[in-house]
């Protein structure tokens, strides 16, 4: 008896054993074809692990860093880059819009005060110095392009091959760079309306010569750029250079896969980027190294306003085509986990918001509401969003959207939640996930 009980509990142990190899056969073999998958489509859509960063300059960095944080940059005196782009926020605020000159606060506290708020949400500086982002802002109206140098922007004295103000455009080495100078001249953002009497270089003369007007802005300025005339153009680059080597993102898990390990994601990870790079149709506008095709789309976001008069036409405003009306520039990827709220208006407050409103838009945009909205944020405002377009802007939203936007994804549950993994956890810098997580 004693002989045959040890036998009874020996198989029921022997057939577990076997079942939990099988199994892991099973996982193992999914996660080969996943791999197999992947790497097609890694070669058809281009996806690429992004650069290090550019070589320190300390003294050009320093100056950068110590121009980023302060306030006397503006003319108020009282609003600084940081301001709007937080490090802690994903280089954001975390508000919907953000809040300019005569606002109270910094980030998520930060309130409206006297101040104005600007028509869309701060865009994160991840990776944006990088060559490839030749035009940014949400509607591209600034463009950078290398060869022969020249700049488009809303200021014609940048502009073209031969500029007026040469001197500024001589210092400026890309669109990040050039792209720092217009908050400073914005009435909302940074300038205030009570220099709207100056011109732009006026405005940016008198911003340099209160910074060189403290010993310490002296001597980092001679240090990074010794024995030269300085004009607002180094700030700029300073800037710019500052944004590279703190804000290039480039270890990720993404970027570790990509890079060869195919242990840097898990199963369900995987399973995410498999629906980002075939059923989700993510690929379509998120494509190539940093997952952005530089374009301008129209994804028929909702409507989000704090001004029932105000209609967001997006790219319209720069070209003036009808057809590109309500069209954005298409945002890179990486530390998307970290750079709620979403879309160009900060309409989606989070992720698996965004999803939903990819998998069903015209439902999304029939059935969207500010009430979630007004609830985070109400205390930061004065009055409350709005989300109704008319119907004549209605119409012209719907016919002019992306033929690149898929109307009906059918993704289940499962799907969805396994691609805001990817997109959440699988694009974030490592350094970073325990913000995510």
């Amino acid at each position: 008896m004693r002989k045959v009980k040890k036998v009874y509990l020996c198989i029921p142990f022997l057939f577990l054993s076997l079942l939990t190899s099988t199994n892991s056969q099973e996982r193992e073999v999914s996660e080969r074809q996943l791999d197999e998958e992947l790497k097609i489509f890694i070669s058809r859509f281009r996806y690429a692990p992004t650069r290090v960063p550019s070589k320190k300059s300390v003294h050009l960095y320093n100056l950068g860093k110590s121009l980023f944080s302060d306030k006397k940059i503006s003319m108020a005196g009282d609003t600084a880059c940081i301001t709007c782009h937080q490090p802690n926020l994903g280089t954001g605020d975390g508000l919907p819009l953000s809040i300019g000159t005569g606002g109270k606060g910094d980030g998520l506290e930060r309130k409206q005060g006297s101040g104005m708020t600007t028509l869309r949400n701060a865009p994160p500086l991840y990776n944006k110095t990088h060559p490839g982002f030749s035009r940014l802002f949400w509607d591209g109206r600034v463009q950078f392009k290398l060869k022969p140098k020249a700049f488009k922007t809303p200021n014609p004295n940048l502009n073209g091959e031969k500029p007026f103000f040469e001197d500024i455009v001589d210092q400026l080495e890309n669109a990040s760079a050039v792209q720092s100078l217009f908050p400073l001249i914005n009435e909302i953002e940074m300038r205030g309306h009570q220099f709207s009497d100056l011109s732009d270089r006026e405005v940016w003369d008198e911003i340099l010569r209160r910074v060189l007007n403290r010993k310490s802005y002296q001597k980092m300025f001679q240090k990074a750029f010794p024995d030269e005339n300085w004009n607002i153009g180094h700030v700029g680059k300073a800037l710019a250079h500052f944004q590279d080597v703190e804000f290039t993102t480039r270890e990720t898990g993404w970027d570790s896969y990509l890079r060869g390990d195919t242990k840097a994601l898990s199963l369900p990870e995987k399973r995410g980027a498999l629906i980002f790079t075939s059923k989700g149709r993510c690929f379509m506008c998120h494509n190539g190294k940093h997952l952005t095709n530089f374009g301008f789309e129209n994804i028929i976001v909702p409507h989000l306003s704090l001004n029932k008069k105000f209609m967001d036409d997006g790219r319209r405003k720069i070209n003036k085509r009808k057809g590109s009306a309500f069209q954005f520039l298409v945002p890179p990827l990486r530390n998307v986990g970290l750079t709620a709220p979403y879309f160009h208006n900060g309409s989606m407050t989070s992720l698996e918001d965004v999803i939903t409103h990819y998998n069903e838009p015209i439902e999304s945009i029939n059935s969207y509401s500010a009430d979630k909205i007004n609830e985070l944020f109400g205390k930061n405002y004065h009055f409350s969003f709005i989300s109704q377009y008319d119907e004549e802007a209605n119409k012209l939203l719907f016919r002019n959207a992306s033929r690149r936007l898929p109307l009906h994804l059918n993704l289940s549950q499962k799907e969805q939640r396994n691609l805001a993994l990817f997109l959440r956890k699988s694009l974030t810098e490592k350094r970073f996930l325990h913000m995510v997580q």
